[in-house]
């Protein structure tokens, strides 16, 4: 059985944070390297399932929802996440999705934002 490979997320200063392994497709466990960390809040997704809605571990990033996870590294998929959640066993999962997941018809991966071809940037 293969290992799942882990993702070194990096905070402010250089310095590695968090780390994200993939679970399946579309969800991530986080693991602080350092037990300091701030969750803020509830955020609800559209079906009203609640979730943190944002988790700051120590020396950051600011891992919020409705953000794009590759923003936090090349590593992570080009996708939203549509939610965070801490579990009963103390762990952090990210959930995430499409950034058209609200459209009649999903476009599949985010784009660039300012790509000419992309119908959800016209």
């Amino acid at each position: 059985m293969k290992t799942p490979e882990s993702i070194e997320i990096k905070g402010h200063y250089g310095t590695h944070t968090v780390t994200a392994i993939k679970v399946s497709d579309g969800v991530y466990r986080l693991a602080l390297v350092d037990n300091h960390c701030r969750f803020g809040g509830f955020a609800e997704d559209v079906k009203g399932v609640e979730g943190l809605s944002f988790i700051d571990p120590s020396g950051g990033p600011l891992i919020a929802h409705g953000s794009l996870a590759r923003e936090y590294h090349a590593d992570l998929p080009n996708l939203k996440i549509k939610k965070l959640e801490s579990r009963m066993d103390g762990g952090l999962t990210m959930h995430l999705e499409s950034i058209d997941d609200d459209l009649d018809e999903p476009l599949g991966e985010a784009c660039r934002l300012d790509d000419p071809e992309c119908e959800s940037c016209q």
